[in-house]
This record gives C-alpha cells, sequence and structure tokens, in this order.
C-alpha cells in the first residue's frame, strides 16, 4: 500500500504542475483548446492514481474537476477567473491530500470532510456556468476610542527637567 501511495504522490506532483500550468495560461489569455485538454488529462490521470490506491475524496474531486474541463472543452462552459480560482483551489486540495502520511489519511479526511463538500459544491457549480464568488467580508469597524487614561505624570528627559528647573527659579 505504501508503493500504491507513493504513485498516488508522484502522480499528483507531476499532474498538478501541469494542471497548474495550463490553467494559469487559460487565464492569462492563451489559446483555450490545448492547454484544456492538457488541465483534464492531468485532473484524469490524478483520478486514476487516487482510484488505484482507493482514495475516495481524491477519486470524488479530481473527478468534478475532469468534468468541468471536458464541459469547457466542449463549448458547454467558459471558465474564467473565479472558475479558474475553484479548479486551482481543487488542484491545492489534491495536494494536501498527496502529502498526508498514510497513517494520517483518514484523520485527514474527516477534518477535511466540510471543505470537500465545500469544494465540491464550488466545482459543480463551476461545472454548470452557476458559480459566484463568495462575497468579500465586510469591512471591520474602526475601533471606537477608549477612555482617555488618568492623567499620568509626563515623561521627560533629563534636558527637559533641567530646563524646567531653571525656569523655576
Amino acid at each position: 500500500r505504501v508503493l500504491f501511495r507513493s504513485l498516488f504522490r508522484g502522480e499528483v506532483e507531476s499532474q498538478m504542475k501541469l494542471l497548474t500550468e495550463s490553467l494559469l495560461a487559460v487565464e492569462g489569455g492563451a489559446p483555450a483548446d490545448a492547454h484544456l485538454a492538457a488541465a483534464m488529462r492531468a485532473a484524469h490521470s490524478i483520478k486514476g492514481a487516487a482510484r488505484i490506491v482507493q482514495l475516495d475524496v481524491g477519486v470524488r474531486v479530481a473527478h468534478v474537476m475532469e468534468d468541468c474541463l471536458v464541459a469547457a472543452q466542449s463549448g458547454a462552459l467558459t471558465i474564467s477567473g473565479p472558475g479558474l480560482d475553484v479548479l486551482l483551489a481543487a488542484g491545492d486540495m489534491l495536494s494536501q491530500l498527496a502529502s498526508v502520511d498514510e497513517a494520517g489519511v483518514s484523520e485527514w479526511v474527516a477534518a477535511q470532510e466540510s471543505s470537500v463538500q465545500d469544494l465540491l459544491g464550488a466545482l459543480e457549480r463551476v461545472r454548470t456556468g452557476t458559480y459566484t464568488p463568495p462575497a468579500p467580508p465586510a469591512a471591520a469597524a474602526p475601533p471606537t476610542e477608549a477612555a482617555a487614561p488618568a492623567a499620568a505624570e509626563p515623561v521627560r528627559s533629563e534636558e527637559h527637567t533641567a530646563e524646567l528647573q531653571s525656569l523655576a527659579y
């Protein structure tokens, strides 16, 4: 099983580089056809590696990524900045999963279940063209002025103290 995890880790490392470069090229305005095809193949390879090592969460994330990219390739979907960000976030999650030690996989999956579900929902909305990025958090209210502290004896330098003493006489 360790060899299989090693296979998944290696596949994610190599394919994420290709997937990221391809998505960033599309975002940068490069012709989408070849880059979307390369990104789709990378997601497909990661999905296959996850299936071999029985990492269901990896299979699910990579599968929905692949569906998004197939829809974009067919022209049914145009992936722009926010959608590309979701795909890149999914790639980040797969990279995190690949870096988890074998003994910690179940714990990681349990701890990340909510994030995985949120990401899968966002990917599904990207695939259907209904994704809108969340609104940025509201700006924090400016801090209120605290009551002025009780007057304290001013701190004076030695020169200032000497000057005050000379004026007092």
